[in-house]
């Protein structure tokens, strides 16, 4: 019987202490990653793919792709081009998030090449 409360309690202690540590991680966002030469589809997969990345390294809280949409479509914000410092740094902001990712994916004979920068939204560096 003394076991279970154990079990139990390490189960409540380690839930509770993994909703603690990630508050205090930095919130980061990939609002998306822009395609040149690739379908929609390819941009969005990287997008997903590099999200999930960074959700398993447990460095960073890493906002859900749709909220993000829904914040920039209530905020009347385009992400069609933005892949510039200065256009990502606004969406960050606008985002409330820390860290931005922004970057681009391109057709490049019969491969692909992704170029990603990790920006820091309050001090404008990558």
């Amino acid at each position: 019987m003394k076991f279970k409360k154990l079990i139990y309690f390490l189960i409540v202690f380690t839930f509770f202490s993994s909703i603690l540590y990630s508050e205090d991680l930095p919130v980061l966002a990939v609002p998306t990653i822009e395609g040149t030469g690739v379908s929609e589809s390819i941009s969005a997969t990287c997008r997903n793919i590099l999200e999930t990345a960074l959700i398993k390294t447990g460095v960073y809280s890493v906002m859900n792709y749709s909220d993000v949409k829904e914040i920039l479509e209530a905020q009347a914000f385009s992400l069609s081009g933005c892949t510039d410092e200065s256009c990502a740094i606004e969406i960050g902001e606008l985002l409330s998030a820390e860290k931005i990712v922004v970057g681009e994916i391109s057709s490049l004979g019969e491969g692909m090449m992704l170029t990603i920068r990790l920006l820091d939204v309050s001090k404008g560096r990558i």
